[in-house]
């Protein structure tokens, strides 16, 4: 207000003093001259218009104001010089008493100047997970090609469908704190559990011939059910931001629309996967206790060499030693091709396929491959999806990209990509 009511009179009040007139007509001049900068800024940032006007305003008003203590604090008219607060440059630390809670805060803003928040240990301890994640991987590519002949086509999918999501982890978590900063206590317990989700996956990375076969193997389920619990992080925190996050609201809004239609699909083919090898795991256990409760209801007595060591094999009516004298479904020798026993029924992996072609061990595609396929195009889904987004949203024409998308730290980007 004292602004415009000096622009529109830079004159003064005929009953004010030449020497009150004279300062205000140069406060005038001078915020006539911020305005037109502010106005040139506008034309590539409003953001960096208002902060540099602001900056601006800040320092005419405390030389008014010591302007005014000279002239009544006497002392021959010379003011006392002020000393600024220096600007904060905790690079979205924060200082000081950290709430419980706090709303995300837009870290950038179009045209502001990059500062490059320091990298704590947690990013770093974060990274250690995927050099684990690497190795169980290769384990798993090596079990593939361990096989006669190597099952490379599985092998593929089961490679995508693990390494998509889990570098999606990664990435989502990078882009996140490239645009947003929190300081409070409630999102660093989250990211703990983020952590644990991420860590549980990298845990359950098996051989092949495990996750190829969730009836008998956990494997597949606890690597999926982490994938789920991770992509259900990523939409509340991004519901949050829809919600709660300070700054450009507008382009916080469009921006975080945009990306929950990518994670949310994601998040349901995570549930199905989950789904899917949750009830395979359930059936396998049945038909395991089934099978078992079978045999000794069925009061058949034999020798050791038609049964195998009981003791040796925990019990189960089987020869772990490669003999196909075991007992079969209708109590007496094992047949190859049985439906209900067969020699690698101990092994994980094994009764899917050791009852198939001499020559292969490659058993065929099945329901037990849907959990992982399904993740694998997840992760596709989404890349497709992101390129689509991103192609419109390059076509500056139709519109503004600045109420669009949320800039992002690219110092920060930069550092943690490398």
């Amino acid at each position: 207000s004292r602004y415009m009511s000096i622009r529109n009179n830079p004159n003064g009040n005929k009953h004010e003093s030449t020497e009150s007139t004279a300062s205000e007509s140069s406060l005038a001049r001078r915020l006539e001259a911020i305005s037109i900068v502010g106005r040139r800024q506008a034309l590539v940032s409003d953001s960096t218009a208002w902060k540099s006007f602001m900056n601006e305003m800040e320092d005419l008003y405390e030389d008014d104001e010591e302007d005014d203590d000279g002239e009544n604090g006497g002392g021959g008219g010379h003011a006392v010089p002020k000393s600024r607060p220096p600007k904060s440059k905790d690079h979205g630390h924060g200082h000081g008493t950290i709430p419980f809670y706090s709303a995300p805060l837009q870290r950038q803003r179009w045209g502001d100047h990059q500062s490059l928040p320091h990298i704590n240990w947690g990013d770093l301890f974060f990274d250690l997970f995927y050099v684990a994640a690497a190795y169980n991987l290769g384990n798993m590519l090596v079990s593939a090609l361990a096989q006669s002949p190597p099952d490379l086509k599985r092998a593929f999918v089961y490679f995508v469908g693990i390494f998509g999501p889990l570098y999606n982890m990664w990435e989502t978590k990078l882009v996140y704190e490239a645009r947003y900063t929190v300081v409070d206590y409630a999102h660093r317990l989250l990211e703990i559990v983020r952590f644990f989700f991420v860590s549980f996956a990298v845990l359950h990375i098996k051989p092949l011939e495990e996750l190829s076969n969730p009836r008998q193997s956990i494997e597949t389920f606890c690597l999926t059910l982490s994938m789920l619990m991770e992509s259900i992080v990523q939409v509340l925190l991004h519901f949050e931001l829809y919600f709660m996050a300070q700054g450009d609201r507008t382009a916080i809004q469009n921006h975080t629309r945009r990306r929950l239609y990518n994670y949310i699909p994601c998040c349901g083919f995570y549930f199905v996967a989950t789904l899917i090898s949750g009830i395979l795991y359930i059936q396998g256990e049945d038909d395991n206790n089934n099978n078992t409760n079978e045999y000794y209801n069925s009061g058949s007595g034999g020798s050791d060499e038609s049964y195998g060591n009981a003791g040796d094999n925990d019990g189960y009516p089987y020869d772990t030693s490669g003999n196909n004298h075991t007992l079969g479904s209708d109590g007496g020798a094992y047949d190859k091709g049985d439906s209900l026993f067969d020699p690698h029924f101990r092994f994980l992996a094994g009764a899917d396929y050791a009852k198939g072609d001499d020559e292969s061990n490659n058993k065929p595609w099945s329901t037990s491959d849907l959990p992982l396929l399904f993740c694998c195009v997840a992760y596709i889904s989404n890349m497709i999806w992101t390129f689509v987004r991103k192609s419109k949203l390059s076509d500056g024409v139709k519109l503004d990209i600045r109420d669009h998308f949320v800039p992002s730290n690219i110092d920060y980007m930069i550092h943690r990509y490398g």
